[in-house]
């Protein structure tokens, strides 16, 4: 089975689904991606549900030292993604880069495709 979306989104105790489904609709209110947490829903499910399968590996949760400034900044239109990127530890960065379902499965010389491509 694919397991790049942890136990599957379904299979989540319903207090993380609601958490979920509060959250892809208070976050997304930017002007150019009202619509994308519907667009994309099926792909922020699976990587919400691989999260919280793994317990992001084991990291240490940042919550108590960033959450006001985080919301903050993913609540603003001022604000881009490198900006919320930054507040990343350099061991989330790993984490995502290694976890993050979106592997390239192109055949040598055929254009760039990923497994998931919309993750991309």
């Amino acid at each position: 089975p694919d397991t790049s979306c942890g136990k599957g989104f379904d299979n989540l105790v319903k207090g993380s689904q609601d958490y979920f489904r509060t959250a892809a609709v208070e976050l997304w209110t930017h002007p150019s991606h009202v619509t994308d947490n519907a667009t994309f829903e099926a792909e922020f499910e699976c990587w919400f549900a691989s999260m919280c399968t793994t317990k992001c590996g084991g990291l240490p949760s940042q919550a108590d030292a960033r959450k006001k400034e985080l919301t903050q900044k993913c609540l603003s239109v001022q604000v881009d993604w490198l900006k919320v990127w930054n507040m990343f530890s350099e061991e989330e960065v790993k984490w995502f880069k290694k976890y993050y379902p979106s592997d390239e499965v192109n055949e040598e010389g055929e254009s760039m495709v990923h497994y998931k491509q919309a993750m991309e």
